[in-house]
């Protein structure tokens, strides 16, 4: 009788979950490479890497590196995973990866990041991603493998996305890192700033706000949140906690609450309680912390917001006039020139800005943003901005290259800047500004990556190091590219470093929170200058050496302040004290320590050429429904879903059944997106029915296939802080429909060709989190649909679009118009509305149509209410 019980949970379970929101958000393709690219593929016991031809030097290493880590990575959890694929994106600017599991994969863009904490990239994505492989594989048991059976990959990732928490896919993640490596987001003092500054400053929220979010308020993210709560849970009752909990949702799938069985099987707490008590406990040390950490009131310029707001590289212009980088919940990224008496104004609203470095010289700002590709979603390159203060214009530098963190020296004559390329080869690069020409080159002794370069003077440039030994300051001569180090590699966080003669100033987190420091270039003495509560960075001297300007950090956003240089202040290294909480040593305990990337001998296992004809299917997940994962529906029927690894080929099938026709269809769609237009195909074959009046009601029925076959080209026209696109299309449809016998009623045509042509194109303003609507965006269509093989009695419909958005009176309101214009013939074949109607009128006749609606939306509050258990 139990297992009965179980059985027929697990069938409500099953139509639950592939019923809702949670299954789509399992079918994930991050774009595609251009089509000149040749792969190959390099199998060992535990990974089967993808990737360019050219970067197989590269993947070997990285191959002996993933390997090496197999061994540990699971062992907290108490599960080993089966082999999984890694693909490999080079040609990107973007830093990150994923983990998916419909196709079941791991991504990595190989590209580093100008913010990297002490550790190679590809170190701290194998470490980091390879632990979602273990959160989620260990999901596949006991009723939630049958689900696997049942429904493919999808299913698991369903039982994934119901029951386990971002924050401790997350949070495990980061204390995975953390303790299988030196480094690790959670040994950072930046990475828990503004959880503790919210903590200390605003209290503990409720738990449904700190993990669903807030408009009101701004909420530390998910990884942090994740960190403190898991490893706050094995720092009191061990590794056990977390493993145990996973085994009870995919032992137990069927319950309301399997996480919060899982964690008070262990600790005695549900989960809110268990949350409650975890940060009280966090909480009060940090309060220890602060009682001992002499810290100082800042002097700030920028004015106390009402909503979270961050001021990221200030930099003075004059005596009384600040230029820093604005953002918040409020605005988008934007340059702001800031008085005395504390008014702003707004001077340039940037495109796709990396964040991580902006540089001021004679009266210019520079930064690079991210210019996509035309068509390909993963190659992408970066530009270079200069924004003259006085002028207000801004012009672009573009090598079509990898170049991050790019700074002016003192006139603004050159650019340094760093340089990445498709094979991971990192140097330093000087540019002249007039021209954007290259002028020098300078590789880094063992590819060492560096960070945030600037000038020091017209021949010397100084830039952070990373490697598996941590971290570094150097400096570069800029005639003949040899550099030397100032201090011994460690694991510190160190960064943003700043040349002002004598001292190089950089951020440094000695302290155990993140400070300003003062390295003298005469006897390499190092003095901490500020002693912020949560965290300083971004320093900037004034033209005459006598004060700074930098970002001390609140729990209502990064602030501008001012402080003083007053040498007598200033603290020698040597009394700096560490006074932080380091959870990660209990974490460290737990784990083994994975040997460094430069044990990782390449392996010399055979690689071989990776077909794209012979991969084309790959073929994932299934169910015992109609699943449309476009249409975000389910009917009763079968289907079967494929997605190839370099998600360039998508394939669904299967039988639908239409409980309103009570009629079924076999159908098949497939989209191919390996070449620069995208084929779309489609068929499908059933039967219909439908009542029709003849005066009296009668049901007719037939048989009916249909073909369709096209292609479309989306292409990507971004500039600046428009995302812009354009999209033409064409497709050409034969449908072929056959009355039963004894029908009263017959087609005037049974065989009906058509075809669309279409062109659509859209340019939208970037919108900030509290916006409803774009302030700008406009959208239109052009769309024209005949049946080009009926000269004498052709059937045609014309129809153009316009989506047009406006700002609101007051902040984050907006005004949308739509109008649109329709013209149809009907000659054999009537076609449907592509114009939709205003509100409340459906279904007109009319050959000519003129459709006009607005829609004004606006917030009314920002409650925070939660409802549920």
């Amino acid at each position: 009788m139990h297992a009965l019980r179980q059985s027929l949970r697990l069938l409500v379970l099953m139509v639950f979950i592939l019923s809702g929101d949670m299954l789509y958000a399992q079918y994930y393709s991050t774009g595609q490479e251009p089509a000149s690219i040749k792969w190959r593929q390099l199998k060992t016991a535990h990974f089967k890497l993808i990737f360019p031809d050219y970067y197989e030097a590269n993947a070997r290493k990285l191959a002996a590196y993933l390997d090496s880590t197999y061994s540990y990575a699971g062992r907290s959890l108490d599960y080993q995973p089966k082999r999984i694929s890694l693909v490999l994106h080079t040609q990107s600017a973007k830093s990150n990866a994923v983990v998916a599991w419909a196709p079941k994969r791991i991504e990595f863009y190989t590209t580093p990041p100008q913010d990297m904490y002490a550790q190679p990239w590809l170190e701290q994505l194998a470490l980091h991603e390879y632990r979602h492989v273990v959160q989620t594989e260990k999901l596949n048991q006991g009723p939630t493998k049958v689900i696997s059976w049942i429904f493919g990959q999808q299913g698991t990732g369903a039982v994934l996305g119901l029951y386990v928490p971002y924050w401790f896919l997350e949070g495990d993640a980061v204390v995975a890192e953390t303790g299988m490596s030196y480094s690790g987001r959670g040994r950072s003092p930046l990475f828990e700033m503004k959880l503790r500054s919210q903590v200390l400053e605003k209290g503990i929220y409720s738990y449904d706000k700190a993990v669903l979010g807030s408009y009101r308020d701004f909420i530390p993210g998910s990884y942090e949140l994740g960190y403190i709560l898991v490893a706050e849970g094995r720092r009191k009752y061990g590794s056990a906690l977390w493993s145990h909990s996973l085994d009870r949702i995919a032992r137990r799938p069927y319950m309301v609450t399997p996480l919060q069985k899982g964690i008070k099987d262990i600790s005695g707490l549900r989960k809110i309680p268990f949350y409650q008590e975890s940060l009280g406990d966090v909480q009060q040390r940090w309060l220890d912390q602060d009682s001992l950490t002499g810290t100082e009131e800042p002097i700030h310029l920028s004015p106390a917001s009402k909503h979270y707001t961050d001021y990221r590289h200030p930099a003075f212009i004059n005596d009384s006039t600040v230029v820093a980088l604005r953002s918040g919940l409020d605005d988008i990224s934007r340059f702001v020139r800031i008085e005395k008496d504390g008014s702003e104004k707004v001077i340039f609203t940037p495109g796709l800005i990396k964040p991580e470095a902006v540089s001021y010289a004679a009266g210019k700002i520079c930064w690079a943003e991210t210019k996509p590709d035309l068509r390909w979603a993963n190659r992408s390159n970066t530009v270079i901005m200069i924004f003259n203060i006085e002028t207000g214009k801004a012009r672009t530098i573009n090598n079509h290259l990898k170049l991050f963190a790019p700074a002016l020296n003192s006139d603004a004559s050159k650019i340094v800047a760093v340089h990445t390329d498709s094979l991971d080869q990192y140097s330093l690069v000087i540019l002249d500004v007039m021209s954007g020409a290259i002028e020098m080159k300078m590789p880094t002794a063992s590819n060492i990556f560096p960070l945030t370069p600037v000038w020091a003077g017209d021949e010397l440039i100084i830039a952070v190091l990373v490697s598996e030994n941590g971290k570094t300051l150097a400096k570069f001569d800029a005639s003949s590219g040899r550099y030397k180090t100032f201090l011994n590699w460690d694991h510190t966080e160190i960064s943003q470093p700043y040349f002002r003669a004598p001292y190089i100033y950089f951020t440094g987190s000695w302290s155990g929170i993140s400070n300003i420091y003062a390295l003298s270039k005469e006897d390499a003495t190092i003095h901490q200058l500020t002693s912020s509560r949560f965290g300083a960075m971004d320093p900037y001297i004034a033209g005459d050496a006598k004060s700074m300007v930098y970002v001390d950090y609140t729990a209502d956003g990064h602030r501008i302040a001012r402080q003083q240089m007053v040498q007598e202040k200033w603290i020698p290294l040597e009394n700096v004290k560490d006074r932080s909480i380091k959870l990660y040593k209990s974490i460290a305990e737990q784990e083994t320590i994975v040997p460094p990337w430069s044990e990782a001998e390449p392996t010399e296992l055979p690689s071989k050429k990776y077909s794209k004809l012979a991969n084309l299917f790959n073929f994932h997940s299934w169910a015992p429904l109609d699943i449309n994962a476009n249409t975000y529906t389910v009917n009763p029927g079968v289907s079967i879903m494929s997605q190839n690894l370099l998600s360039s080929s998508f394939l669904s099938a299967g039988y639908s059944y239409n409980l309103s026709e009570e009629a079924g269809k076999v159908y098949g769609s497939y989209s191919y997106s390996g070449w620069y237009p995208i084929i779309d195909l489609y068929a499908d074959y059933g039967l219909r029915r439908q009542n029709v009046y003849l005066p009296e009601e009668t049901e007719v029925s037939w048989d009916e296939t249909n073909l369709k076959a096209g292609l479309r080209l989306p292409l990507n026209l971004q500039r600046g802080k428009y995302f812009t696109g354009i999209i033409p299309s064409a497709y050409v449809n034969q449908g072929f429909r056959k009355m039963k016998p004894n029908s009263p009623v017959s087609f005037k045509k049974s065989n009906v060709f058509s075809a669309l042509y279409s062109i659509t194109a859209y340019n939208q303003n970037k919108t900030s989190f509290r916006d409803l609507y774009p302030k700008w965006e406009q959208s239109i269509g052009l769309y024209y649909r005949d049946t080009p093989l009926d000269q004498d009695n052709m059937s045609s419909i014309f129809a153009g679009i316009a989506s047009l958005y406006f700002p609101g009176i007051l902040r984050h309101q907006g005004l949308n118009i739509y109008a649109g214009y329709q013209y149809r013939v009907t000659g054999y074949y009537k076609f449907s509305d592509i114009v939709s109607y205003p509100r409340g009128i459906t279904d007109v006749q009319d050959q000519e149509l003129v459709s006009f609606k607005g829609t004004y939306a606006f917030p009314i509050a920002y409650p925070d209410w939660s409802v549920g258990p």
